[in-house]
Order: structure tokens, then sequence, then C-alpha cells
């Protein structure tokens, strides 16, 4: 919008501080949103009767926050739940071929950094919490597994 529209109008209400009764000595800017932020304001004082969202902007900037936890904690939920099924049992979804259609990925950009070599790496021992050795068997990657990678469809 700054690159291809002028900056877009910024609409508040000057609101009487303490009643509507007393005359504005002292007043608070209330900013409201505008109601459809994809229209320029030209398009908007066209078509529209309200340029803005009729409530104060920390309103329904906390509305779009509780909307948007509560959906993502719905969508977590049925989540976590179809992972449960899966994981109680784990035939119940197939996994289909074409996910794979490629079969095993071999490119790697190979990053090597900016200053390789600077600190080597030493994998002597590894320190884990005790669901990775379980995930390592799931992925085929233990020993008497790993062989079976070339394998693979």
């Amino acid at each position: 919008m700054l690159v291809h529209r002028g900056r877009r109008l910024q609409l508040s209400l000057l609101r009487p501080r303490g009643g509507e009764s007393r005359p504005v000595i002292l007043a608070r800017a209330v900013q409201q949103l505008a109601q459809d932020p994809g229209l320029s304001d030209v398009e908007v004082l066209v078509a529209a009767a309200s340029p803005v969202v009729t409530e104060d902007a920390a309103t329904a900037l906390d509305g779009l926050m509780t909307t948007s936890l509560t959906f993502s904690n719905g969508i977590a939920q049925a989540l976590l739940e179809v992972w449960k099924a899966r994981r109680a049992q784990p035939a119940l979804l197939a996994q289909p071929q074409e996910q794979w259609r490629d079969g095993r990925s071999s490119a790697s950009r190979r990053f090597q950094g900016y200053n390789p070599g600077s600190i080597p790496f030493e994998a002597d021992a590894l320190v884990a919490d005790p669901t990775l050795l379980r995930r390592l068997k799931a992925a085929a990657l233990d020993a008497a597994a790993r062989k079976k990678w070339d394998s693979f469809d």
C-alpha cells in the first residue's frame, strides 16, 4: 500500500473526558481501524457508509486476538486428538506413496557458514529427551532399520 498508494487517512474521533454533557476541554483521540483495508481511501469514501470499524481500535484488536487464539487452540486440540488416535493405531491412516513421489530427498545446499572449521563438530555423546529414541526408531534411523532406507519406495 505504501508503494502504490498515498498514506492511508488516519481517522480519529475526539471523545470528551468525563462524559458527553461537559464542554470538551480535555479529550482523547479514539483510533478507529479501516473497515476495508484492501480498498484505497477514495474507493472507501465513494462506496462505503462508514470508512472505519465503528469501535475503538483496541477493542477491535483485542477481539481479533481472542478470535485468533480461540481458532488456534481449536485447531491444536483437533490435531492433538488426531495425533493421539494415530499414535494408538498407527495403521489408522496409511501414508500415500504419492507423498514421497521423488523418494528420499538428496538435495542439499551444504551451507558451510562464514568461518568454516572454527568450531568442529564432535558428536562423542548425545543428551536428549527419551522420546528422541522413539522418534529415531519411527523414522527407521536405528541401526537395525537404517539399511532399509535404500530399498524404500
